[in-house]
């Protein structure tokens, strides 16, 4: 994990803390993963939320779990292929889809809607259409959460 090579602060100021994806933004925390394991994961989460997309679901988000690295609690989940070792060594990150997986129905227009009208300086909130909740995941993923090395 990186922040401004502040590790063990961010990890000790974080510990057993449900962070939202501005977090990681806000507190400079990007994860480590090489090229090879970024691309991997990239591929299936794209491939798990375009299903969700296509699904007509939205309101869905990432679990990502991060342990201090330990041999022998990382060979225990080593097959798993949503687990990864950082590119230091240092953490074990797994990943998963959760939430409420909300269908994306007339209900949840009107509450994108009413927000729209009542925060229209705000509109990065959940209730997107499925097509726009996907693209502001994958740009999120992209841009905020990894630091890939080759």
């Amino acid at each position: 994990m990186v922040n401004n090579g502040k590790v063990a602060d961010v990890i000790s100021g974080l510990k057993n803390r449900v962070l939202k994806d501005t977090d990681f933004k806000e507190l400079g925390i990007r994860l480590l993963l090489s090229k090879k394991d970024y691309d991997f994961l990239f591929t299936y989460i794209k491939e798990d939320i375009t299903f969700l997309c296509k699904k007509n679901i939205h309101d869905y988000s990432i679990l990502i779990n991060i342990h201090q690295y330990n041999e022998e609690e990382y060979s225990k989940f080593s097959n798993n292929y949503r687990v990864f070792k950082s590119t230091d060594q240092s953490y074990i990150y797994s990943f998963s889809i959760i939430d409420f997986i909300t269908e994306y129905d007339i209900m949840r227009k009107g509450e994108k809607t009413v927000k729209m009208i009542f925060n229209f300086h705000d509109t990065n909130f959940s209730c997107q259409n499925p097509q726009d909740y996907y693209e502001r995941l994958l740009e999120h993923i992209k841009n905020n959460l990894f630091d890939v090395k080759e």
